[in-house]
């Protein structure tokens, strides 16, 4: 594998991020350049035979935003989000999906008419207070802090939102899955979402949310969230599912523990302090009423998580979370000791069934604004029947963005 980080100290004065605007055909448009590069060092745990791996992965983002000029066409947009990779992996670990040379991240069309605004195309959506995942968005579970230096793609999809007013407003989704197979589990049809949000005013505003979805590898869940603040710098946040079942068995394979037909569900709750930097402390309590039985945690592709650096989401028709009880305690901050170009970021997960913890850090340091360079490293600890413990031992990575 070829190794880039000796050309790091060559690479202070190169440019590697362009941005570009204009018009053409009555379209307004904006495109900004970014280049990722990223070494990654990893050993696995016991369940996926205690492999080293490493990996190289450079990868160029462009972001084209366009914004229609013409009057027939003035509340439309329309973003593309290419995305062009080199990867270069010592070994193929079936357990975790491997990142794709070229794929469109997201490539969608919206607008409004009234009081009513569309989208159709490939988008990521999230909502709700979760800091791990996100239980009532079974389309988008993974919300990017458990590897914050890759993105999570979109899902080929419609919406229609309907803003009832200032403080209310109800979407519906209608969206391909497209999950990864797994067997056992009947992965046909469209995935469909009801969703309402509502906010409040004042000087400690709420926001309330509901959920009714199901569908494709789905079965019909409800789902809630709720968030508030508490005062200058504290908030508060809950979020739930419940369901009978995960995923639909289609009766090939042995049923999975989550994925039988009795009343099930999945919450949290988090409290944040906001820091006077613009950064976040957070802890979080995660239950999981889905949790995977003894005999299914000692299933490696069941349980494989992706821990930090470059792997994308699993994208299975599976609870993201193998164990019952978690507990996160995390640290955002974007500028250490006042100092603005130097970023960390610390997150502590503990799993108690039985207790295994991983730890993960990152620090950031950007020598001038479009350009900045990570260092990332996970560490695993607890007892070897952990199932973070035995799908991770360690893992370093470095990465380089040059962007604008």
């Amino acid at each position: 594998m070829k190794a880039w980080l000796p050309m790091l100290a060559g690479c202070a004065s190169c440019t590697g991020a362009l941005a570009a605007e204009g018009s053409f055909a009555g379209l307004e448009w904006r495109m900004d350049a970014t280049t990722q590069a990223m070494q990654n060092t990893t050993r696995y745990g016991d369940a996926l035979r205690a492999m080293n791996d490493a990996s190289l992965n450079v990868e160029e983002r462009l972001d084209i935003i366009g914004k229609c000029a013409v009057a027939w066409c003035r509340d439309a947009n329309l973003v593309l989000k290419p995305r062009v990779r080199y990867f270069d992996d010592e070994s193929s670990n079936v357990g975790l999906p491997q990142p794709k040379r070229f794929a469109w991240n997201e490539a969608y069309a919206s607008g409004s008419v009234g009081n009513v605004g569309w989208l159709v195309g490939k988008r990521y959506l999230s909502w709700g207070p979760g800091m791990l995942y996100s239980p009532s968005n079974r389309l988008f579970p993974d919300n990017g802090n458990s590897t914050p230096r890759r993105e999570i793609a979109g899902k080929t999809l419609g919406m229609v939102n309907l803003s009832l007013s200032p403080s209310l407003n109800v979407s519906g989704v209608l969206a391909n899955p497209y999950l990864e197979s797994v067997p056992g589990i009947d992965g046909r049809g469209t995935f469909g979402l009801l969703r309402s949000e509502y906010q409040t005013g004042g000087a400690l505003p709420s926001t309330f949310g509901t959920v009714v979805a199901g569908g494709g590898a789905y079965r019909p869940y409800v789902g809630g969230y709720a968030q508030r603040l508490l005062g200058d710098a504290w908030t508060i946040g809950a979020e739930f599912s419940a369901s009978y079942g995960y995923a639909s068995q289609s009766g090939s394979a042995p049923a999975l523990r989550e994925n039988t037909h009795r009343a099930m569900a999945d919450a949290l709750v988090n409290l944040r302090y906001g820091l006077p930097s613009g950064g976040e402390i957070g802890i979080e309590a995660v239950y999981n009423g889905y949790r995977s039985s003894n005999v299914e945690q000692q299933v490696p592709a069941l349980i494989a998580q992706p821990a930090g650096g470059i792997w994308q989401t699993r994208n299975r028709p599976l609870h993201p979370l193998p164990d019952g009880r978690y507990a996160l305690v995390q640290l955002l901050t974007p500028s250490v000791f006042g100092n603005r170009r130097v970023g960390f970021v610390a997150r502590s997960l503990s799993s108690f069934g039985p207790f295994g913890n991983q730890t993960f850090a990152e620090i950031s340091y950007s020598p001038r604004d479009n350009l900045t360079a990570y260092v990332g490293v996970s560490k695993t600890f607890g007892s070897r029947d952990s199932d973070l413990v035995r799908t991770l031992d360690r893992e370093i990575y470095v990465a380089l963005e040059l962007f604008m």
